[in-house]
């Protein structure tokens, strides 16, 4: 086995190599495994904690913005790779359409030129997220793709085009019979930290929301008289979180399945969510929970006033696509292939999730 990984130094590459190491140290099967890590070379902090850590694997200095990836004077044999697992990219929700653009829709374009340098690649493994749903209302299955859906952010937008970029390559790959590859498609709810040490290492999606409430709480205005209060979310949303852990797990899992060897030609989409999330009242009405403020929270009904509150309390607008979103996310293949992982919900990891953020919040505290 002869892996490529990109993003090993982000929020789910880190979880990622622990699974790694630990299957390497367990199984018999994996133990002469080869890895190559691509790092940007302006990482010198990570590069320095990997080279430490991770003597097992080749540290490959490159960056996917560019054309040709691999610096010059490093000898890689493409020859050898048989997988490809990409989980760099953009996760900002509001950063800008270049920025997004180019991390999330020229990396994976330049990403896939290099994988046709691999004669021998067999699998592809892309973490994608479950934004491409867009603005769908309804299930949203995993075999679905593409259903006229519309983007309210530069994120979700560009990340449609990488998986589509994707898509086609595996259309064009697997037209020659004679060199077919397996794409897996990995789709994310919103990721939030570990589940069972609450331990996340950015912030984004529910963090945003918790981080403003602890400045409330700890700046001691008084919100104890009060027994309801509108926020912008619709009724019917949904709040689809993932611990880290699980998307890791699943990534992991699928890296070292028994039959890795087994190539199908098959494109395969998972939506790693748990089968129990929250809607986003309960998960409101408990943010206040933990903080000893028993409040109901009332939704304001239209967006465009979600919007102007968002921004009026400094949260980002981009936040009510999510809390106002009427699509639902099946998971019949992730359950089906992962089993236990989809067990994994809300109510398992719910006081560990919101201690460790308003541990890390306390007086101001940020990442």
């Amino acid at each position: 086995m002869n892996v490529l990984i990109t993003g090993i130094t982000g929020f789910v590459g880190t979880w990622l190599l622990e699974e790694i190491k630990s299957a390497m140290a367990t199984e018999e099967q994996f133990a002469d495994a080869k890895f190559y890590f691509l790092i940007r070379p302006a990482n010198q902090q990570k590069l320095a904690i990997l080279k430490r850590d991770c003597s097992w694997a080749t540290l490959v200095k490159g960056d996917l913005v560019r054309p040709e990836i691999i610096m010059a004077g490093q000898e890689i044999d493409f020859a050898k790779i048989d997988t490809v697992i990409h989980a760099a990219a953009s996760y900002d929700l509001t950063a800008n359409y270049a920025d997004c653009f180019v991390h999330n829709v020229t990396g994976t374009l330049n990403l896939l030129a290099l994988c046709r340098q691999m004669p021998n690649l067999k699998k592809i493994i892309y973490i994608s997220t479950i934004a491409v749903s867009g603005d769908y209302q309804g299930i949203y299955k995993e075999d679905n793709f593409e259903l006229g859906q519309k983007f309210a952010d530069h994120y979700s937008k560009t990340k449609y085009s990488a998986e589509q970029l994707v898509r086609d390559f595996y259309v064009n790959r697997n037209a020659d019979e004679q060199k077919p590859v397996d794409v897996v498609i990995v789709r994310p709810g919103i990721i939030i930290g570990d589940s069972e040490s609450g331990q996340f290492t950015n912030i984004n999606g529910p963090y945003y929301f918790l981080q403003w409430l602890r400045k409330i709480h700890d700046s001691k205005i008084p919100m104890t008289p009060l027994l309801t209060l509108p926020l912008p979310f619709g009724k019917q949303a949904s709040f689809p979180l993932v611990p880290v852990n699980v998307v890791s797990k699943a990534i992991a899992q699928e890296l070292f399945r028994q039959d890795h060897q087994k190539v199908e030609g098959k494109l395969s989409c998972f939506h790693v969510v748990p089968s129990e999330v929250p809607n986003f009242k309960t998960f409101v009405e408990d943010s206040f929970s933990f903080l000893g403020h028993r409040l109901k929270a009332i939704p304001i009904p239209w967006p465009k006033l979600g919007n102007f509150a968002l921004e009026t309390i400094g949260l980002p607008k981009e936040l009510t696509h999510y809390t106002y979103s009427k699509c639902q996310y099946d998971n019949k293949n992730f359950v089906e292939r992962f089993g236990p992982l989809a067990n994994i919900g809300y109510q398992s990891y719910r006081n560990i999730f919101f201690q460790s953020a308003y541990k890390k919040f306390r007086s101001g505290h940020t990442l």
